[in-house]
C-alpha cells in the first residue's frame, strides 16, 4: 500500500482523548446554549432536541472513528486493487518507451531517457507528496470530530458535524 492511515493508532489516539477532553467543555456549553435558546424563544423542541441528542453527542466520536477505519479500510483494498494491473501497464510502458529510444542516435537517447527518467521521478515525488497531505488532513479533520458532535446539541452549530463528515469522506477516498 501506497499509505495506512491509522485513526485507532496508539500515538493518535492520545491526542483524540485530549480533544474529546475539551469538547466535553463545550458539550456543556453548547447545551446550556440550547437549553437557553430554547427558553428565550418559547421552543421546547430545541430544548427537546438537545436531550435528545446528548447521547450522540458524547459516543459519536467512538463510532465514527469505527466507521472511518472501515472506510479507510475499503478504499486502500480498493486502491490496492486498481493497482494491481499498473504493474503490466508500467513495464509495458517502459519497454515501449525503451525500444523507441534504442532505434534512436545515442546522444538524443540519451537526453530522451534522462528527460523521462525524470518526469517520471517527479510523478513519484508528486503522488507521495499528494499522500503525505493527504494522511495529514484525515488526522487534522478526526481531531475535530468531537467538537462537531459536541455541535449537534444546538440548532445553531449543528452543521459542524455534516461538514466535517463529508470533508472526511471526500479526503479519505480521495485516495482512488
Amino acid at each position: 500500500a501506497l499509505s495506512r492511515t491509522r485513526v485507532t493508532a496508539g500515538w493518535f489516539t492520545g491526542y483524540l482523548a485530549r480533544m474529546a477532553q475539551i469538547a466535553g467543555g463545550w458539550l456543556a456549553l453548547l447545551f446550556l446554549a440550547a437549553v437557553i435558546d430554547g427558553a428565550v424563544r418559547g421552543n421546547g423542541q430545541t430544548l427537546l432536541r438537545a436531550v435528545l441528542l446528548l447521547p450522540a453527542a458524547t459516543a459519536g466520536t467512538t463510532i465514527a472513528v469505527f466507521a472511518l477505519e472501515l472506510l479507510i479500510a475499503g478504499t486502500d483494498h480498493a486502491a490496492a486493487w486498481l493497482l494491481k494491473g499498473a504493474g503490466a501497464d508500467l513495464t509495458r510502458f517502459a519497454t515501449t518507451i525503451g525500444a523507441a529510444l534504442a532505434a534512436v542516435d545515442g546522444d538524443v537517447a540519451a537526453a530522451a531517457a534522462l528527460v523521462v527518467a525524470f518526469a517520471m521521478i517527479v510523478a513519484g515525488l508528486i503522488v507521495w507528496v499528494e499522500l503525505v497531505l493527504r494522511d495529514a488532513a484525515v488526522y487534522v479533520a478526526v481531531l475535530f470530530l468531537p467538537l462537531a458532535f459536541a455541535g449537534v446539541v444546538w440548532p445553531a452549530t449543528a452543521h459542524w458535524l455534516g461538514r466535517l463528515a463529508r470533508l472526511i469522506v471526500a479526503v479519505v477516498v480521495s485516495k482512488l
